[in-house]
């Protein structure tokens, strides 16, 4: 529920120069949380390879659609109020992510141990992406915005290990207090 107040604050309120990336960070993020809840349970649904397939392309395909229609289309879209904007814009992230999500999981080739870690740290870039990206002096031309992909990809890194290292220490403190 937080999440969702939020996004309309984001949405509404706090408006600045990329209200949408955040905006879609607030309602995605727990969206995610959620699937992962119900895993075993979509697991059971989707064991056929056939329906991951078809569900994939139809999630990527509606994805790219949304969006398509929401950039492209001469329907005066850009007038829409900015939460009605933000929160059709949501569900080209969410179904990209899932169509992407079913292809890996069906292209064994890439599911190895380098594309975990890469998965890992797109994570943390779209974590970071939305609140770094607002800064001008790095975005406004071709070599800041190389300047701000090698930063996101830096913080991503740094920011990963210590959430594991935090992780483990909590971790040790649990076991300890489980031992005792």
């Amino acid at each position: 529920m937080a999440f969702a107040v939020w996004f309309i604050v984001r949405s509404t309120v706090f408006v600045d120069q990329t209200p949408f990336i955040q905006a879609r960070q607030t309602l995605a993020f727990p969206i995610g949380i959620l699937l992962s809840l119900y895993i075993d349970k979509i697991r059971v649904l989707l064991s056929s390879r056939r329906l991951v397939a078809i569900l994939s392309v139809a999630f990527l395909a509606f994805g790219v659609g949304i969006y398509a229609f929401l950039h492209f289309s001469g329907y005066g879209l850009g007038t829409l109020p900015l939460l009605v904007y933000n929160f059709i814009s949501l569900f080209t992230c969410v179904f990209c992510a899932l169509g992407i999500i079913g292809l890996t999981h069906l292209i064994k080739p890439l599911q190895n141990a380098f594309m975990q870690k890469v998965s890992i740290f797109t994570l943390e870039i779209y974590l970071l992406h939305g609140y770094l990206i607002s800064y001008n002096s790095l975005t406004g031309n071709y070599p800041g915005i190389l300047l701000l992909d090698v930063l996101l990809c830096i913080t991503s890194v740094i920011m990963h290990y210590i959430c594991a290292y935090a992780l483990n220490l909590i971790k040790h403190v649990i076991e300890r207090k489980d031992n005792a």
